[in-house]
């Protein structure tokens, strides 16, 4: 595909083939003189090949200043950690955070774990990335949706929230359902102190959105013991589980980069979005059209009048 990127540059066409074509006249007069007065040759095909150069020569001035560009595509399969980085921009992910607001959570500054943790990862997200943040209890409420700027400004109003009884399978489904209605490859991350006591099985809820191609990710918050045996069948189940517990801020965001790459990396693959059309631009017609019109014009210059 050929594009010109200063098309605006056309206009100059006829202005300058008006001037060209002034000065062709005034050459054939001079040429017509030199014919009546010194046995001039008036008319030859050299002279009939010069005249035509002299006309071409400024059209393809004209048309090398619009700079035409081939235009190369092809395409590029994101299957490493690194492409994805460099790429990221381009292929935008979903990251449903939901976040525990029960009465257990505002134990021990358990919300305010959670929150930083939050914090954490919506800083390593890309701009084009999405960000769903939904608090749960024994129900779902969503509050907020949208960049991952925009989420960083009201993550702190989570604390107002609380939530009677924990149902970690409600907020899975619930999740399961936007991501099914989006089509949007996604990353379900849960930060709770895994306290469940109400609902369904929360270790299948997650195993089914995992094995669909989504992964879920569990970040363990506080040292509630009734949260154990919920975090060990999560690792059985091959479901990814943090503990964000006692991590300096350095070691927090090491591991905050790390997870998104890795999951984000997963869902675009098995989405099927892992690939990226790139366009390569190739300035060879420029180079031609412009070494054309210097030797056309060089050419020229052979008559001397």
């Amino acid at each position: 595909m050929i594009v010109f990127e200063h098309p605006f540059l056309l206009i100059l066409l006829v202005p300058i083939l008006l001037l060209y074509g002034y000065i062709l006249n005034k050459t054939i007069r001079n040429r017509k003189i030199l014919a009546s007065t010194l046995n001039y040759p008036f008319k030859t095909v050299l002279r009939t090949v010069i005249d035509a150069a002299k006309i071409v020569a400024p059209i393809l001035l004209v048309l090398a200043l619009t700079t035409p560009v081939l235009i190369h595509e092809y395409q590029v399969i994101i299957d490493t950690p690194e492409k994805l980085v460099k790429y990221s921009g381009e292929l935008p992910a979903r990251f449903i955070f939901l976040i525990d607001v029960s009465p257990s959570m505002y134990r021990e500054n358990r919300i305010d774990q959670a929150i930083s943790t939050c914090k954490a990862f919506l800083e390593k997200l890309n701009v084009s990335d999405q960000v769903v943040i939904a608090v749960f209890g024994g129900e779902v409420r969503e509050i907020y949706m949208g960049d991952p700027n925009g989420a960083l400004k009201i993550i702190g109003a989570i604390k107002k929230y609380e939530i009677k009884y924990t149902s970690i399978s409600s907020a899975l489904g619930w999740a399961q359902g936007l991501i099914k209605a989006s089509g949007i490859p996604g990353v379900v991350i849960v930060l709770t102190d895994g306290a469940n006591n109400y609902g369904g099985d929360p270790v299948q809820a997650a195993w089914i959105i995992n094995a669909s191609g989504t992964p879920v990710v569990f970040i363990k918050v506080g040292n509630d013991p009734r949260g154990i045996p919920l975090f060990h069948k999560l690792s059985s189940k091959g479901i990814l589980v943090l503990n964000a517990n006692n991590l300096d801020k350095e070691s927090l965001e090491m591991i905050a980069e790390k997870t998104v790459i890795d999951t984000k990396l997963d869902t675009l693959v098995n989405y099927g979005k892992n690939k990226i059309n790139l366009y390569r631009k190739d300035y060879t017609l420029t180079i031609i059209l412009y070494s054309l019109t210097i030797g056309l014009l060089l050419f020229t210059r052979i008559e001397g009048v």
